[in-house]
């Protein structure tokens, strides 16, 4: 089953060639690379690839239906069962740790109110920030501040997993509760999953395929080819 498929999707920022028309496609299960120098473009190009970025032109199909991109609900509900996990990335300020926690949920709106608490309780007891539930993200340690937006991206059943170099800025004892928080919690055989080489490599996982970035040019190829 094809999870993601990109037909001849080229990028223009400020009338600026980013991406020269290219194409891909990910079955469910397999696992992306994205390759390139340092100021290639490699987190435009994980948000192009992933429903975030509208191309300037070409289409992007994720589980068969063309992505949307207007922000409403139906942008929400589209991509509900993929987790984006984007570096600089941050907890929304003006709301509390539960509320930031509980706001997938509110916009899927699929649970009632006490479901909702249970499932937004149940993270935060997981990930230890239970007793924090009623602080804003100001009050919170940095590390703390990281682990809430990993929650925030923690959905069930999740078909696709977005990764942008979220491990680079993360001290050692961060990275290993965000890497076992991931590989317990999100990765099972059946998830698709689209990352910089770095994320890839921290959580010891191994790509199927590459999208290699070469100035304006984007190639796929297998893992195995130089």
């Amino acid at each position: 089953m094809i999870c993601l498929e990109a037909q001849e999707i080229s990028l223009l920022l400020s009338d600026r060639l980013i991406f020269a028309p290219f194409s891909f496609t990910l079955h469910q299960g397999e696992i992306m690379s994205i390759d390139g120098e340092v100021g290639s473009g490699k987190s435009i190009l994980a948000k192009l690839a992933s429903g975030m970025q509208q191309p300037a032109s070409g289409q992007i199909r994720y589980q068969s239906r063309p992505f949307y991109y207007s922000l409403d609900r139906q942008f929400f509900r589209q991509r509900k069962t993929i987790a984006y996990l984007l570096e600089g990335s941050t907890p929304l300020a003006n709301l509390s740790a539960y509320d930031n926690a509980s706001l997938h949920f509110v916009v899927q709106g699929d649970y009632g109110a006490e479901e909702m608490r249970r499932r937004t309780d149940d993270l935060l007891r997981y990930v230890g920030l239970e007793e924090k539930k009623n602080l804003r993200p100001a009050l919170l340690s940095q590390e703390e501040k990281v682990i809430l937006n990993l929650v925030m991206s923690l959905k069930e059943n999740i078909q696709l997993l977005v990764m942008d170099e979220i491990f680079s800025s993360l001290n050692d004892h961060t990275k290993d509760i965000v890497k076992k928080l991931i590989l317990d919690t999100v990765i099972t055989e059946s998830v698709t999953i689209l990352a910089c080489q770095d994320d890839l490599q921290t959580l010891g996982l191994s790509c199927h395929k590459r999208l290699v970035i070469s100035g304006t040019d984007v190639r796929m190829k297998r893992c195995q080819e130089d």
